[in-house]
């Protein structure tokens, strides 16, 4: 097993722990080369919202846009086209596996083949949105869909605009010479007191985008420190903040809220956060990546043999989550002492909807509202004079803005475009 912390821009901690090749005794180390297996799913789901950044695909476009040959038979009347979205959130009802016998016999035909295979004898399960139906041929004519529109080879695009630009040099769909050397051997869990027996490798042809990438903790890391960045795309940026955090919203969540999709990210809830990640596995390999976007934390195991790495990414986030909370708690800045000015804000408001008060407390200026006693005070941040930037609440974001007569005494305020008079 290797793993690997990952601290916003940090790789905090990372080890290895025991063999990546038991015969030889090699040991596991951070560099240690794993197939990582349907975490390449994140990877095609990066590259379907640069191609919409791009403005060379739509998410709601149909799949038969990209590849008109495509049909899906349906037995539901509610059935509208398979879109791109549909498919990168688990939402289309798209059927598990094309109606092939690749499991059975290992070999795994091109992604053409696929496609006409779910064309001719494939059927949709649900119609979109009515159960989550993961789908690894969905993700393999996914990224088929995405070459079309890009203008290149799939393998050629995720290497030119995502590998390259965030320097994972160790990951790739086929190994190079220097991952070979530190490629760990997959293995069947031992049984019976017997040595665990090296799982067979086979090529999965045209499930790549589903299944297909190699790489070590140590380089993951960079993609999932990308996950924590904000700003413009450009450069190891290679998609911009407000992408990133589209792709971190729920598009579609369990009936129990406690799960969900967002587009390629699982979604989970540990503690009171929200978790995104994905996991792997295939013959002598499971991987899993687990993230905090609002902590900038995540955690990535890879293993080589039939284990469950989900169980330790969450048991290390659980533990990291106060750890961070607390060091992330001594960081903040004390508010410097509040202005006796403020004072002449204090006191309560009213409207035809209710109450709110306006205090000072702790050396912040906070409005407290009767419509929202469940969501806390909202903190007042000044941003020129009788004009405060509300965090919190109804109307965060917006400005509470402080009405005076000519005597210069509040009479007023207006939280948004909400008046309320001083009592």
């Amino acid at each position: 097993m290797s793993a690997a912390v990952v601290y916003d821009q940090e790789v905090v901690w990372a080890k290895g722990f025991g063999y990546a090749d038991v015969e030889k005794k090699v040991s596991a180390t951070p560099q240690t080369i794993y197939r990582i297996a349907s975490i390449t799913k994140v990877f095609t789901a990066t590259a379907l919202m640069q191609l919409r950044d791009a403005g060379k695909v739509g998410l709601d476009d149909p799949l038969t846009k990209y590849i008109p040959s495509f049909r899906l038979a349906s037995r539901f009347a509610d059935s509208p086209p398979i879109t791109l979205l549909q498919l990168a959130t688990h939402a289309s009802g798209f059927p598990r596996e094309a109606p092939l016998d690749y499991w059975l016999t290992l070999k795994f035909p091109p992604v053409e083949t696929m496609i006409e295979a779910v064309s001719t004898k494939g059927e949709r399960a649900f119609p979109p949105y009515v159960e989550s139906k993961y789908s690894n041929v969905g993700f393999a004519i996914l990224g088929y869909a995405l070459s079309q529109a890009a203008g290149q080879p799939y393998f050629s695009y995720v290497k030119q605009n995502i590998l390259d630009p965030l320097g994972m040099q160790q990951t790739g769909f086929t190994l190079t010479p220097s991952m070979t050397a530190q490629m760990a051997t997959g293995y069947f869990a031992a049984k019976d007191g017997k040595p665990p027996e090296p799982a067979y490798q086979p090529d999965y042809g045209g499930y790549g985008p589903a299944s297909s990438l190699y790489t070590s903790v140590e380089d993951i890391a960079k993609f999932m420190s990308l996950q924590f960045r904000d700003g413009p795309a450009g450069g190891s940026q290679i998609l911009r903040g407000s992408t990133l955090r589209e792709m971190h919203t729920a598009h579609w969540v369990a009936p129990d809220w406690n799960s969900g999709w967002g587009i390629g990210f699982a979604m989970s809830r540990i503690g009171n956060h929200t978790s995104v990640g994905h996991g792997g596995g295939i013959q002598g390999f499971r991987t899993h990546i687990e993230m905090i976007p609002a902590l900038k934390v995540g955690v990535a195991v890879f293993t080589n043999t039939n284990a469950s790495p989900e169980v330790f990414t969450r048991e290390m986030l659980q533990l990291l989550i106060p750890v961070i909370e607390r060091a992330e708690a001594r960081a903040r800045p004390v508010p410097p002492p509040a202005p006796a000015s403020w004072q002449q804000y204090v006191g309560v408001y009213v409207n035809p909807f209710g109450k709110a008060r306006i205090r000072v407390h702790n050396n912040q200026l906070q409005l407290l509202s009767d419509d929202e006693a469940d969501g806390g005070p909202v903190a007042l941040t000044p941003v020129a004079e009788h004009k405060f930037r509300m965090q919190g609440g109804f109307s965060s974001g917006e400005l509470l803005v402080f009405e005076v007569d000519a005597k210069g005494k509040v009479f007023r305020m207006w939280v948004g475009q909400f008046p309320m008079e001083r009592e």
